[in-house]
């Protein structure tokens, strides 16, 4: 269901999408196979300045796009419904392990 234009204006709702935005982050980087410090290294961030991204942070529309290209993914995706309840690995699965 799409809210409509009051909605938007709804602070649990913003809240709600900003979690939901920094979990698909950390699906993504999962799926590249990428740890939190490679994709900080990646940003040039200090690792423990970059896991607040991932823990329901604001970022501005820069950081979104500097996540879309060191991800290689669209903006888009990261408002795809997570398929995760956040409570998951935070390190991606070992190749070749199974």
């Amino acid at each position: 269901m799409t809210p409509n234009h009051h909605e938007y204006m709804n602070e649990e709702w913003i809240e709600a999408v900003i979690k939901k935005v920094n979990r698909r982050i950390g699906e993504i980087r999962r799926e590249k196979g990428m740890t939190q410090a490679q994709l900080a290294e990646i940003l040039n961030l200090e690792t423990r300045y970059f896991r607040r991204f991932e823990t329901y942070r604001n970022m501005t529309l820069r950081n979104l796009f500097r996540f879309t290209a060191a991800l290689d993914c669209e903006i888009v995706d990261f408002f795809h419904e997570p398929r995760t309840n956040g409570n998951g690995r935070g390190r991606p699965k070992k190749k070749g392990k199974g």
